[in-house]
């Protein structure tokens, strides 16, 4: 039942209190419902026995006993206020339009309309008068994407926060390595600015700034879909860090910078570590034994006994070269190039020390000396006073010709000689012999020739 109106009311001018005769109104009354006396509607405050109810305002009627009365119980709640509703019989009309139109300025006071009723909108994508609303797609919000395009990306001018497009007919300017897309501008106040540019084509994003009206470059962001495995990999915590799968640093293990230095001990000591490049110090033991002073060493490791050893000298260009084999060094060779090839020729104990080839003249003629102890010398213009000698059936120089070696040989050497100028005529051994310094030589030939005559000689032999 929508409506409550059993019994009678006794109702008192100024008062508050309803009192009831023949009503139940604990059960049928509630806080909110609309008693309505006299054609005045009234709201219940609350209802304390079946015969006794109180009103939210003092009764300003005509005090009296015995009235009829109808109190209204179902409601909708409308603007956050409980209204009676007509069609389940509520029939007095006034009161409930009355209790309508309260509903509406309890909702809304006295404006009836919100702050956006009297504002304006926006006329362009881009309108940033202050107050005014925005439609879908300004600044590039709500849009699939952005339509309004920047026509100079590297401007320093104001530019509102928002989505833009870069184009490449319409836009000139820095972008991110020529590419087109969108992009975020972030205004923050004159000269300062922050720009994100999506590219069209990939998953590429870059970021730059504006400080003091200069645009910075560009710099890509990294996420997962553009970094390799090394942005998960951690780095290398010394120059000599062996950790396996960390990433080296520029100097790691003398790559790229100074190189790892070894100041005492012996190279021994690099067997079965790691390999690296050092600066071995001069103090250091187990240096080539032709060096003069320090050196940088590359170290191959291979295994724990097994490695190669490659090493420079700090003062010249001699490089030397050793393998290690059960852990043990197997000695160092130097190795040769061009600018040792040629040289002193030198040795130690039968060992080459020196360069591969040396050679020299002096007044005595040239020499050659290789490396393994051979030394050849040569003269062209040794002079014999004549061939008039008569010796059986042929003449042989008067008094020996005597060459003096360019250089001396350890031991007497195989000599050997030719006239080219003077047909027919032949070197012959001379009365004095010969030792590792000098040797006589003669002419010889089958008739007799009375002038002085220059010929040529060779003697091949060791110079250690």
């Amino acid at each position: 039942m929508s409506q409550y109106r059993t019994g009678t009311a006794t109702v008192t001018n100024g008062s508050a209190t309803v009192t009831g005769s023949g009503t139940l109104w604990l059960a049928n009354v509630s806080a909110n419902d609309l008693f309505v006396v006299g054609g005045v509607a009234y709201f219940v405050s609350g209802v304390s026995t079946n015969t006794s109810l109180t009103l939210t305002a003092p009764y300003a009627g005509t005090t009296g006993g015995g009235k009829s009365y109808v109190i209204h119980r179902d409601f909708a709640t409308i603007l956050g206020v409980s209204v009676p509703l007509m069609q389940d019989g509520d029939l007095e009309t006034v009161s409930v339009y009355n209790r309508m139109v309260q509903a509406m300025y309890t909702a809304y006071g006295s404006t009836p309309n919100g702050t956006a009723a009297t504002a304006d909108v926006t006329t362009s994508a881009t309108d940033t008068t202050a107050g005014r609303l925005l439609k879908v797609g300004d600044f590039g919000l709500g849009n699939e994407t952005a339509t309004t395009v920047i026509a100079d990306l590297d401007t320093t001018d104001t530019l509102a926060t928002g989505f833009y497009r870069i184009t490449s007919s319409g836009t000139i300017g820095t972008k991110p390595d020529g590419r087109n897309g969108q992009i975020l501008h972030s205004f923050r106040t004159n000269g300062q600015a922050h720009q994100y540019f999506f590219t069209d084509t990939n998953a590429q994003i870059y970021i730059r700034t504006m400080s003091a009206f200069v645009w910075s470059a560009w710099q890509e962001i990294y996420h997962t879909g553009n970094t390799g495995t090394a942005v998960t990999a951690d780095v290398t915590t010394s120059a000599t860090d062996t950790t396996a799968g960390r990433l080296l640093k520029v100097g790691d293990f003398g790559l790229g910078a100074n190189v790892v230095e070894k100041t005492t001990g012996d190279v021994s000591q690099l067997i079965g570590t790691y390999t690296a490049f050092y600066n071995v110090a001069s103090a250091v033991g187990g240096r080539p034994s032709f060096f003069s002073s320090g050196m940088r060493l590359l170290y191959l490791h291979r295994t724990a006994t097994e490695g190669q050893m490659l090493a420079w000298s700090n003062v010249s260009n001699q490089m030397a070269i050793q393998r290690v084999s059960g852990g043990t060094e197997q000695g160092w060779e130097e190795i040769y190039h061009t600018g040792n090839l040629l040289g002193t020729v030198s040795q130690s104990g039968g060992v080459p020390t020196g360069a591969v080839i040396e050679a020299g003249s002096n007044a005595n003629g040239s020499y050659t000396k290789f490396a393994d102890g051979t030394m050849i010398c040569a003269r062209t213009d040794l002079n014999a006073a004549d061939i008039n000698n008569s010796v059986g059936a042929i003449y042989i120089s008067s008094a020996d010709s005597t060459w003096n070696y360019p250089a001396t040989f350890i031991s007497k050497p195989t000599v050997s000689g030719a006239r080219t100028a003077l047909t027919g005529a032949w070197v012959v051994s001379g009365s004095g012999g010969s030792n590792n310094a000098q040797v006589g030589l003669r002419l010889a030939k089958q008739s007799a020739f009375a002038s002085s005559l220059n010929f040529e000689v060779s003697a091949i032999g060791r110079w250690f």
